[in-house]
């Protein structure tokens, strides 16, 4: 009985010694030189792209990212930024084309591409698809995936204040503030709901903190901030959610010295603010598009 086991189970490690080899080889083999060699073009080619949009060269960084892509097609970052440098070429189209390929991409982890979309369809630059509805529509995208990220928060407040909605504007700006309680944006343009509300105080208050965080944010002169360039300036000061139709209000706290903000300064700046907010609405009504 002993014998007839023993001659079993050599029976059935000759089996596991026969298996075929090619098998066994193939399912503990890496990647081919082939494969290592894609890899390797892959990420000179992306590298390069990286540099060249951080020095603002967007044609010759779209042209890097198209070949990058060429050879992963599916890499999410090369496709937001190829995006991205499409919308600094006006190729607004295309921006929109490559951000909605990644949302193909990556569904559940799109918010940013949802993000930009929303800012494209709403930002009102020259040549530039505007629609409101498509716009929240795409930011509401954006926070369904990512809830805790502020900036299509605040952005919705502003298309709510472009769409004439204030008390949703303020609801949508405080809960930004909440999640990014240093925006510029947020602080600027609850302000101007409190100017117009009569809060004269409150509009002070609110101003001088946009003012105040405007300024922290800023560099100092010696110093180069990310993607400076001796032609081009800063990078940062780009980029479709600097494209605005009310954006150049609050960026322009950038240029404000310390302690600028008074009440007469209140009064003069949430003035020249209603203003722009009621000739944009004008032009939209008229069907101008902002252009």
């Amino acid at each position: 009985m002993k014998m007839r086991v023993l001659l079993l189970l050599a029976g059935l490690l000759a089996l596991g010694c026969g298996a075929d080899p090619k098998a066994q080889s193939g399912a503990a083999a890496g990647p081919t030189d082939e494969h290592k060699a894609q890899i390797r073009r892959f990420w000179e080619l992306y590298n390069r792209a990286t540099d060249l949009r951080l020095k603002g060269e967007w044609a010759a960084a779209a042209g890097q990212y198209q070949e990058a892509l060429a050879v992963d097609g599916r890499h999410e970052d090369s496709l937001y930024y190829l995006g991205n440098a499409f919308f600094e070429l006006g190729r607004f189209q295309e921006a929109a084309d490559t951000w909605k390929r990644l949302i193909e991409t990556n569904p559940n982890q799109s918010s940013r591409a949802h993000a930009q979309l929303g800012m494209l369809y709403s930002c009102g630059a020259p040549g530039t698809p505007f629609d409101l509805a498509l716009a929240e529509r795409e930011l509401h995208q954006a926070l369904a995936i990512n809830k805790e990220e502020s900036g299509p928060v605040i952005k919705l407040g502003e298309v709510a204040l472009l769409r004439g909605d204030r008390r949703q504007a303020l609801e949508y700006l405080s809960a930004g503030r909440n999640l990014n309680f240093k925006s510029v944006q947020a602080n600027y343009l609850i302000g101007y709901l409190k100017w117009v509300s009569g809060d004269a105080a409150g509009a002070l208050k609110e101003l001088k903190q946009a003012a105040d965080f405007a300024l922290a944010a800023k560099p100092p002169p010696e110093a180069s901030g990310e993607g400076d360039t001796k032609k081009k300036g800063p990078l940062l000061a780009k980029g479709v959610g600097s494209r605005g139709l009310l954006t150049a209000s609050w960026k322009s706290l950038d240029d404000w010295p310390k302690d600028a903000v008074n009440p007469a300064k209140v009064q003069e700046e949430y003035q020249r603010f209603d203003q722009r907010l009621q000739e944009v609405g004008r032009q939209f009504s008229q069907g101008e598009k902002g252009r």
